[in-house]
């Protein structure tokens, strides 16, 4: 149940009340305070602008929806509690993790459009659980001890009041939106101009003015039944009248395309004129409309990419607008939430169970972790993993499935079994593996086996001088083979200089962001071991489609790393030697 009785006075955050405001009513007797009213009406014109036009509304639910990704949890000292107390009023507020990310969103679309709302819980009675709702704040009222939301009475409520205090006036609220309701005003009427253009016949048609002696080719003649009375309306113009209804009421009939055909003496020809109403705002009113949107992408607290669209950003840039929105925009419009709930709603609650010192050393934050997920990091995970660096659980689910999917101990078994089984291991493995497995095998004598000497060791007194080797006394390699290997380092060189411009710009040197991919790491400072693994990874693959040459991956690999470690240029008659040298 929502905890009332420990309030005395209306909370104002010490530290923290410059960024956020809160104030808890009580419903003590004697407490006659009322809801702050803003007398200028500027909150009930943003509502009216949000029930109105679509890319306002987009842009507060955008917000809220953005916010509503984020978990709040309680920090004791800064770090992460344990206390039962503080958990249990995290699990009271709002119900627990889901319904807090309800509240989120409904916070974020009332700060965005009228930088206040009300936090209003009700005890469930018979049911489990509070009742809560975020409430705005022209739909709460108090008459006496009598609260309402909206016209419904609310039994012995907790009312909580947040706002985003004005950087003038302290008490009052301030939102993004106030300063944009002209802009709104002006994308409404340019709204309203073209509609009326649409559904105006003054302003589309205008006036046909014909001079008299005009007449159909054939015209029909409209006259009473034997009466000799006819009509009063002229017979040219009932016929043309009743063609253009025609070609108005169905699109499909033949009257729409075909031209209607008149016949008159050459003098009136020329004198019939059409007079349309349409204004030069006409023609430029879409135009208009279109530059209101930007202003008010401008003016909104978010990107104005999220308004205008990223369809000419690349995905790179689409992230940078993304992580912009979340740093710039998102992480402090949720700091003045979680201090406005900490000061409202947590602190209090704890006074009731602690000292107020120890109550205040429990703060709300918000966890934003989740608003970053990337759409695809399954090869991330798999390559932390390896590193021993990732839980087999995230691993799993990054890549889509669930940690229910994980190998049993039993199937591990069978599939590192089955592995040993299929490769180049020891006899004595392979057949421990066979007979595990169930399967027929023979023992081979060892005797048998015929035993290679390993390759010994390299020396540095072999090559006392740094120089490169004499390719005279090398195994001697074709020129095509060299220059098909030489054209895959240039591969892999370029794509370790794309990764380190994505990923370790801020380790290049001041005035080489343009230099060639291929040549950007020798202008590349400190790059690590796991570093270089990072940026040729998978630089090898291309190797399986090129026809066959004497050159191993592993030996381009290690010529390539000397390269990115010791930042030194590429140069033919080195690598030429260097892959001689390891054929």
């Amino acid at each position: 149940m929502p905890r009332r009785e420990q309030f005395q006075a209306e909370v104002m955050a010490t530290p923290r009340a410059q960024v956020a405001a809160a104030s808890r009513y009580t419903m003590r007797r004697g407490d006659d305070r009322k809801p702050p009213r803003d007398d200028t009406g500027w909150q009930r014109t943003a509502w009216l602008w949000y029930d109105t036009i679509g890319e306002y509304r987009f842009a507060c639910s955008w917000v809220g929806n953005l916010l509503s990704r984020a978990i709040l949890y309680v920090t004791e000292d800064g770090e992460t509690t344990t206390n039962t107390d503080a958990i249990a009023a995290m699990q009271s507020l709002f119900g627990g993790v889901d319904g807090q990310r309800e509240m989120l969103r409904q916070l974020g679309i009332q700060f965005t459009v009228a930088g206040e709302a009300y936090l209003v819980g009700e005890d469930g009675g018979e049911e489990p659980g509070d009742k809560w709702w975020v409430v705005a704040a022209s739909e709460i009222s108090k008459t006496g001890d009598i609260w309402k939301v909206g016209k419904k009475e609310v039994d012995d409520p907790l009312i909580v009041r947040l706002w985003r205090p004005h950087p003038r006036v302290n008490n009052k609220p301030d939102s993004p939106s106030r300063a944009v309701l002209p802009i709104l005003a002006e994308i409404d009427g340019l709204t309203k101009h073209v509609a009326a253009q649409i559904d105006s016949r003054l302003a589309g048609a205008g006036i046909l003015l014909l001079p008299d002696g005009i007449s159909f080719a054939t015209t029909s003649t409209a006259s009473g039944e034997g009466s000799g009375v006819t009509n009063e309306l002229d017979p040219f113009l009932e016929e043309l009248m009743e063609t253009m209804m025609t070609a108005i009421k169905d699109r499909a009939d033949a009257s729409a395309l075909v031209p209607i055909l008149l016949q008159a003496p050459g003098e009136h020809l020329d004198k019939v004129r059409h007079v349309i109403f349409s204004t030069e705002l006409d023609q430029q009113a879409i135009q208009l409309r279109e530059e209101a949107i930007r202003r008010l992408a401008l003016g909104m607290d978010m990107p104005p990419e999220v308004l205008t669209g990223t369809g000419e950003i690349n995905p790179w840039g689409a992230w940078q607008v993304e992580e912009a929105a979340i740093k710039a925009h998102t992480e402090p419009l949720l700091h003045i939430i979680t201090d406005s709930l900490t000061e409202g709603f947590l602190r209090p609650y704890l006074e009731g169970v602690m000292d107020e010192e120890d109550a205040r050393r429990f703060t709300i934050v918000a966890d934003t972790s989740a608003m970053r997920l990337r759409p695809n990091r399954s090869k991330e995970a798999i390559e932390l993993y390896d590193r021993a660096m990732l839980s087999k659980e995230a691993t799993v689910r990054e890549n889509g499935f669930d940690a229910s999917d994980i190998m049993s101990d039993e199937e591990r078994e069978q599939f590192f079994t089955e592995k040993v089984a299929s490769g180049s291991t020891t006899p004595e493995l392979v057949a421990e593996a066979l007979r595990m497995l169930g399967l027929p095998f023979t023992v081979v004598p060892q005797e048998t086996i015929e035993v290679q000497e390993a390759r010994p060791t390299r020396s540095l007194l072999d090559h006392p001088e740094n120089n490169p080797p004499d390719l005279e006394d090398r195994r001697i390699i074709s020129d095509e083979a060299a220059a098909v290997a030489e054209v895959v380092v240039f591969r892999a060189l370029e794509r370790a200089g794309n990764r380190i411009r994505s990923k370790y710009k801020d380790r290049i040197s001041m005035g080489a962001e343009n230099v060639p991919p291929h040549t950007l790491y020798r202008f590349t400072r400190s790059l690590d071991q796991a570093e270089v693994d990072d940026v040729l990874m998978e630089a090898w693959t291309c190797l399986a489609s090129l026809p066959p040459i004497p050159v191993t991956a592993a030996v381009l690999d290690e010529y390539t790393r000397g390269l990115i470690q010791s930042n030194k240029p590429h140069d033919t008659r080195t690598f030429r030697a260097f892959i001689a040298e390891r054929a």
